[in-house]
């Protein structure tokens, strides 16, 4: 029997990913409950919202600036010598981390080799301009480092930390215990780049750690900002857990991104479970949120009748070589009615063979409820003989009542005040000597034609 569901909207899933940032998807298809037949492409689609609602402020900013003598030197820019631009970088990046949808609880800043510091604060009441900070010295990245760590780890802070290391040039370094758990980001300003000895210090960091050329200065801010800001990184489409699609979904920020695309190839099966699948990442780490939506994959040669919205619906459906089938229902079902040739043994026609056989997926089931037909006319003529062996079953069990469609019938029960009994049937013969079967119903049946 094919089971039919309604089909009511999904739901989105929201969580967090990484550092806390807030993110949510949505499969706005295929919708819940909904129905589809074997072989055909099934459309799904959605979007993945980044930073819009408000993120968990689990995680910790600490900036380590090199203040080391080479940054006296001027920039060419309007923000001065190069450590001037660090400062202006910093406190960009830090201005921008005030909001709700921010998941960095507090910054704090030190300096490398100089022994400035400003500590752990809410982004929202960082005031400091940073004039503490001036350059001299060499460029010992483990110092800056471990100045950093010890900011973050200090009791009392979040349990999420991120250190972001501004440089303009090669340095030493050695070896700095408990960064294990810290996400390093170095930002390499021309000069040397990415040198062996900052990929060193930087690789001691935790998964998601990295070293980023910056080629000119006045990019600076934004190649910070943009990479320790939320990213959707892809969307994978899952049925039953297994991946059938990865969609290239990106993003950046706080942004809401729509995906789709069609998946196919689907085995028949009732509630079988389709997933919209986000990777995200922020400064804090990766993670996923997922939405999901149950559907119906019917057989192979299932007509689907749509009665939403309409006074009345209807739908033809065939059984190859063996027959065609009329179906007619009035529209206050406001549902989805399935109809499938079903192969039927001689159990299911009264121990002789049956000629045909449909499952109709039906919406109503009750005593009550709202009564449609089916007329079932065979592909080829039939006998006299079969005409008297013909019958009607529904879930094995013979129909034998007769319904007001004849006329006779009809004005006897009138007469009597008998009301037409459901299911019924009427059985006659059509042009061509092909027998039409007559049936009304009101249940989910699979039915028979002997």
């Amino acid at each position: 029997m094919i089971v039919l569901t309604s089909t009511p909207v999904g739901f989105a899933d929201s969580g967090t990913v990484g550092g806390g940032t807030a993110v949510t998807t949505t499969l706005t298809g295929p919708a819940e409950g909904a129905s589809f037949v074997a072989g055909a492409g099934i459309p799904v689609s959605g979007t993945v919202d980044l930073g819009q609602g408000a993120a968990v402020k689990d995680t910790d900013l600490a900036f380590v600036l090199d203040t080391s003598g080479s940054t006296s030197s001027a920039s060419g820019l309007s923000c001065g010598t190069i450590l001037s631009c660090e400062k202006a970088s910093t406190q960009s990046v830090i201005s921008s981390l005030t909001g709700v949808r921010s998941p960095v609880a507090a910054v704090g800043v030190v300096a490398f080799p100089g022994t400035a510091s400003v500590p752990l604060v809410s982004p929202a009441t960082f005031s400091n301009d940073l004039s503490e900070f001036t350059s001299s010295g060499g460029t010992e990245f483990n110092v800056g480092m471990a100045r950093a760590r010890d900011m973050l780890t200090a009791p009392g802070t979040a349990s999420k930390d991120v250190m972001v290391l501004l440089t303009d040039g090669d340095g030493t370094t050695a070896p700095v215990s408990g960064v294990g758990s810290i996400v390093v980001k170095a930002f390499a300003i021309a000069g040397s780049g990415c040198s062996a000895n900052l990929q060193q210090a930087v690789s001691q960091g935790a998964p998601g750690s990295e070293c980023v050329v910056v080629s000119s200065l006045a990019a600076l801010p934004s190649v910070v900002g943009d990479t320790i800001d939320s990213t959707v990184d892809s969307v994978d489409i899952t049925v039953n857990g297994t991946v059938v699609k990865s969609l290239p979904v990106v993003a950046q920020g706080q942004s809401s991104t729509p995906f789709s695309t069609t998946i196919s190839g689907l085995a028949v099966g009732n509630g079988q479970s389709v997933c919209a699948v986000a990777h995200a990442t922020d400064a804090g780490g990766s993670g996923t949120v997922a939405d999901c939506n149950t559907i119906n994959v019917l057989p192979a040669g299932t007509v689907l009748v749509d009665c939403n919205g309409t006074e009345i619906c209807t739908g033809v459906a065939s059984d190859p070589g063996k027959s065609s089938l009329t179906f007619a229902a009035p529209g206050e079902f406001n549902e989805l009615v399935t109809i499938a040739p079903a192969t039927s043994g001689p159990t299911e026609c009264g121990g002789s063979p049956c000629k045909t056989g449909y499952n109709v997926g039906f919406p109503t089931s009750s005593p009550n409820g709202p009564v449609a037909s089916i007329t079932v006319t065979t592909t080829q003529k039939v006998s006299l003989a079969d005409r008297l062996k013909a019958a009607v079953f529904m879930d094995n069990t013979r129909i034998t009542a007769q319904c007001d469609n004849r006329l006779l019938i009809a004005k006897l029960r009138n007469a009597l005040g008998i009301p037409e009994p459901i299911p019924c049937i009427t059985i006659s013969y059509v042009a061509g000597s092909r027998l039409e079967y007559f049936v009304k119903f009101n249940a989910d049946p699979k039915i028979a034609f002997r």
